[in-house]
């Protein structure tokens, strides 16, 4: 996360520096979090978090493998380990977070954020030679797939006994972008808005 960000200048892409201290910024806050929470867990024991936390190690491990192995195989695979370990790290105290509907609800959402932010990155992940579904896959077909996706939150969603519009807003922000990219485009705006609607979500 941090190279990709610190690289956009070697590249030839312009990044404006605030927007390498809100990477860092992203980057580092679980980390201040730990920090915070250190001083009350000493008397824990840490091989139970460990196993706590063992699916979020198991779907790590998962993507590192899968992006040794590169190819299609890293650019089909990739963003689903990211999203499920993602989704994971929200519910790591969940023993079997999987069966949670708001677990396979970030799930999907974490899914649509990589989509997205790959198909914002393509002639950056051309230059820089890295795995991006987009230049495997059919757009025609991955573009179903997202609306796909899409349609999914939304059922589930509607689904939910306690609603909030933090999920609509984020449907609604992804699909303005992608209509009006020359927007966001600029100094890699889209890279800010994507991942900062992850907020709505949560909300």
């Amino acid at each position: 996360f941090f190279c990709d960000g610190f690289s956009f200048p070697a590249w030839g892409f312009s990044i404006l520096s605030w927007q390498v201290i809100w990477f860092l910024f992203w980057g580092l806050l679980p980390f201040f979090g730990l920090l915070w929470v250190v001083p009350f867990i000493i008397t824990v024991n840490f091989a139970d978090i460990a196993w706590q936390v063992r699916w979020v190690i198991v779907g790590g491990v998962g993507y590192i493998v899968v992006q040794r192995m590169g190819g299609k195989m890293a650019a089909f695979l990739g963003p689903f380990f990211i999203a499920i370990t993602f989704a994971l790290a929200l519910f790591w105290d969940v023993s079997e977070p999987w069966l949670t509907p708001l677990w396979r609800q970030g799930a999907l959402v974490f899914l649509l954020n990589v989509w997205v932010m790959q198909w914002f990155e393509q002639d950056k992940d051309v230059v820089s030679q890295s795995t991006n579904v987009w230049r495997f896959a059919n757009h025609r077909v991955l573009m179903c797939l997202l609306g796909l996706l899409g349609l999914m939150l939304l059922v589930s969603w509607g689904g939910q006994a306690q609603r909030s519009w933090g999920l609509p807003a984020l449907l609604v922000l992804y699909i303005t972008m992608m209509f009006c990219q020359a927007a966001v485009r600029p100094f890699r705006l889209y890279r800010l808005l994507i991942d900062g609607a992850l907020l709505l979500w949560l909300l």
